[in-house]
């Protein structure tokens, strides 16, 4: 019972990481491409 509370915390811990990383890869690529459109306007 023990090792799967445990599993279950890494899993989460894992998911919440994984959301943290796409939400900065989301916002990179958004002001990337922001900046190339003001550039190439």
């Amino acid at each position: 019972m023990k090792i799967a509370e445990e599993i279950k915390q890494k899993a989460k811990g894992h998911f919440y990481i994984q959301k943290k990383n796409l939400k900065l890869f989301l916002w990179g690529f958004f002001f990337r491409r922001r900046r190339l459109i003001f550039i190439a306007t």
